[in-house]
């Protein structure tokens, strides 16, 4: 099931301008033809309250670059985020 960028909008009290703002910084992504997915829509929930909670989008950028190292450039060392290897 796709959800319009119109009803993303009003559920989320958001212009559609913010979605393309987001889409821009690489928050988020372009929505399908016919509209956004749940994972997607999961996503921009995700975007509003960081924004709403005053992070800005580099932050949010910083945080999902971190998040989508792969686990074995993460290590399991508590002195850092990367393993020796």
């Amino acid at each position: 099931m796709l959800t319009s960028v119109s009803t993303v909008c009003r559920m989320l009290n958001i212009l559609p301008m913010t979605l393309k703002g987001w889409q821009a910084a690489l928050l988020i992504s372009s929505p399908h033809e016919k509209g956004y997915s749940e994972p997607q829509v999961a996503q921009i929930r995700v975007v509003r309250v960081l924004t709403s909670s005053g992070d800005t989008l580099s932050d949010i950028y910083s945080v999902k670059r971190f998040l989508a190292l792969p686990a074995q450039r993460l290590g399991s060392s508590p002195t850092g985020i990367y393993s020796a290897t």
